[in-house]
């Protein structure tokens, strides 16, 4: 229902990015092409033609309040990334007038690199349970745009 409103805040936010619609929200996908200087970057340097980043921001269904993101992926990991990229996401979720960012991991210790980028971030954890479907241990975090 509010896709519209991600798309434009998109659009607004992510300057080079491919924003597409997507099953009621977005999927945004962004490839670095040219020169790297940073040496880390060289280091992983991706195909021209393979995403540097990537996610998806859905209407949570039932709540036009709640905004959830999922299919991230970054590479390279490990410099710094993950961090702009949920800054990207905060930003056009709060552009797109959503009030709360949720999402999930999957929880394999306290200190995976997920688990270190939500407390980095400020988004808290709420709940962790056993997914029925596939036996995994998941977290579910949310960051309150409104602070």
């Amino acid at each position: 229902m509010y896709q519209e409103y991600l798309i434009r805040a998109a659009k607004s936010v992510l300057d080079g990015w491919t924003v597409e619609p997507w099953e009621g929200g977005i999927k945004c996908t962004w490839s670095f092409i040219g020169p790297l200087t940073n040496q880390a970057y060289q280091a992983y340097r991706p195909q021209a033609d393979r995403p540097f980043a990537g996610f998806r921001l859905t209407e949570l269904p039932g709540c036009c309040g709640v905004v959830v993101s999922h299919d991230t992926q970054v590479y390279p990991r490990g410099v710094g990334l993950g961090t702009w990229l949920q800054g990207l996401k905060e930003r056009i979720a709060l552009a797109a007038g959503f009030s709360l960012l949720v999402g999930t991991d999957i929880v394999y210790s306290e200190t995976t690199p997920q688990v270190r980028l939500f407390d980095k971030c400020g988004w808290k954890k709420y709940l962790e349970f056993s997914n029925a479907r596939t036996g995994n241990n998941v977290a579910l975090y949310a960051k309150d745009l409104r602070k």
